[in-house]
């Protein structure tokens, strides 16, 4: 009886210490399988759903795994229960949709597995969704409109200059990209206000009298082309100036999820500026020129415009839009005045005024004067 006793014993012993060492085995032989991995870092963009499915699940374990989203779950984030048992539910489903104000955010969702609810220990696995920001940049203008000008590669932002005339298109092709790979963001470009001179709201030329003159920025006119603008200006009489103007465009997305580059602080890779020269004494032909219109609209005569192109042969057939002299350049001297310069090229004040519209003739002591700043 004692030795029965004493084998129950031992059998009971014996049964507590194998029942211990099973629940041991199946804790130590868990595999736990989730689905993304831990560590898993998922793009995510504004405005762009994301839909994910999140399981967990192991091998040789009674019951189901359960998933339990930690607290602190992002805003726009939706979790619900894809697959459930009666342990709890082992799969979700996830939907996040960022909001602007989320752009460049990332947010950590940590879950918790159990394959024994309130018995077992959680394990847990975590993952990354990163929500992109766009990142524009400018791809930098070439082709064949780039002449008689130079290129600034070292500045910021990078800078090209050009040179105009009055009556001649210049048209720039531009294009704007985000440098994320796989970016759903559209990309613009706008002008940068701040940046132009002379100082204009848009931040381009303005027209001359609300008339001809202004400059433009549009959309590429070939849809197919993602990001493409062209700059397009035409410069009018009146705009002739010894001083460059300049025109800085800066890229950006179109939904405003990325601020403005800050006052002192353009990105060079974002921004772009042209100094464009519009050249003076030059004039682009328009279709049905003459030497005789072009003098009436210069206030001369057919013979000075004549004189001063020697090298067009037939001044009867202008070729539309070629450059034409409408008169000759010279370098003021200090103490030149402006009635004495008119009497020597035989002109009159009002004359050399309108062809130097960027200098200021002052009156001093009943004469015109050159100021000294603008020799």
């Amino acid at each position: 009886m004692g030795k029965r006793f004493c084998c129950r014993s031992v059998l009971f012993d014996g049964c507590s210490i194998f029942l211990l060492s099973i629940v041991f085995r199946i804790s130590n032989s868990q595999v736990i399988n989730l689905d993304p991995s831990p560590g898993t870092v998922l793009q995510s963009f504004v405005g762009k759903a994301r839909d994910l499915s999140i399981s967990a699940s192991v091998s040789n374990a009674v019951g189901a795994g359960v998933v339990n989203p930690a607290v602190g779950i992002p805003r726009n984030l939706v979790l619900n229960c894809q697959s459930r048992s009666s342990s709890g539910c082992s799969s979700y489903s996830l939907s996040f949709k960022p909001a602007p104000d989320q752009a460049g955010q990332n947010y950590s969702l940590c879950i918790a597995w159990s394959a024994f609810p309130n018995i077992a220990p959680p394990v847990s696995g975590c993952i990354t969704i990163s929500v992109i920001s766009p990142q524009p940049v400018i791809v930098q203008p070439s082709g064949s409109w780039y002449y008689g000008g130079r290129i600034f590669p070292n500045s910021n932002p990078v800078t090209y200059s050009f040179r105009a005339n009055v009556g001649c298109l210049m048209s720039v092709p531009l294009k704007a990209m985000d440098s994320v790979t796989g970016s759903p963001y559209e990309i613009i470009l706008k002008p940068l206000v701040r940046s132009s001179f002379p100082p204009s709201p848009s931040g381009l030329p303005q027209a001359v009298d609300e008339q001809d003159g202004a400059a433009s920025l549009e959309r590429s006119r070939d849809l197919s082309l993602k990001g493409a603008f062209d700059f397009r200006w035409r410069p009018a009489r009146g705009q002739e100036s010894s001083k460059h103007y300049q025109v800085c465009f800066e890229a950006s997305d179109s939904d405003g999820l990325i601020a403005s580059v800050p006052v002192g602080a353009i990105l060079a890779a974002r921004s772009v500026c042209f100094r464009i020269l519009v050249e003076k004494c030059q004039y682009c032909v328009q279709p049905g020129d003459s030497f005789g219109s072009i003098a009436a609209q210069y206030n001369t005569d057919w013979l000075h415009i004549y004189t001063a192109n020697p090298t067009v042969l037939d001044p009867d057939n202008l070729v539309p839009y070629t450059r034409i002299n409408t008169g000759v350049f010279y370098q003021v001297q200090k103490g030149d005045s402006a009635s004495a310069l008119a009497k020597r090229f035989f002109t009159t004040l009002d004359s050399l005024q309108s062809v130097n519209p960027d200098i200021a003739l002052d009156k001093v002591r009943g004469s015109i004067q050159i100021r000294e700043e603008d020799i």
